[in-house]
């Protein structure tokens, strides 16, 4: 099994929260069919998983200051208002210019009670249909009422 390290990297105004986001990560395992255990977010690609010293506070602080006002990215925006709408893993990696690193922050949403994931596998879908379904897009996320109230807390009050 694969074993993919987090390393800070820059991109545009996101790069902050993309040096936060790989310091929050231990590893990324490669997926497997086996099912998924507690304490890993999985994003059909592969697995996250926090590392010991992930400091949630400094990881939503940055997001949000890359969130806020138009949500410049490095080939798109993305803002709270986009964020609660629930955009997949393409749209978020031409915001911070890897769909790598938006995969990542993916699942460090999902380990922190931020948001659920949608998945070929939450949808019950296998094999090569899972695949193609993955790779068209089909890994999106979804605000919780908590990562609504964190992230986007001037639209939570919808």
């Amino acid at each position: 099994m694969g074993i993919l390290q987090g390393r800070p990297r820059e991109a545009h105004k996101s790069g902050t929260t993309i040096a936060v986001l790989t310091d929050a990560i231990r590893h990324s395992a490669e997926a497997t069919d086996e099912p998924v255990r507690e304490g890993l977010a999985d994003v059909h690609f592969f697995r996250v998983m926090l590392a010991d010293d992930a400091n949630r506070e400094e990881f939503v602080d940055a997001l949000m200051k890359a969130l806020a006002g138009a949500g410049i990215g490095e080939y798109a925006n993305v803002d709270a208002d986009r964020l609660r709408k629930g955009p997949g893993y393409i749209e978020l990696g031409a915001w911070i210019g890897s769909q790598d690193m938006a995969l990542r922050m993916m699942g460090l949403c999902k380990l922190w009670g931020l948001c659920d994931l949608i998945t070929p596998a939450t949808l019950g879908v296998t094999g090569d249909n899972a695949e193609k379904l993955a790779g068209s897009g089909m890994v999106m996320l979804v605000l919780t009422d908590l990562g609504a109230q964190e992230l986007a807390p001037e639209l939570a009050r919808d």
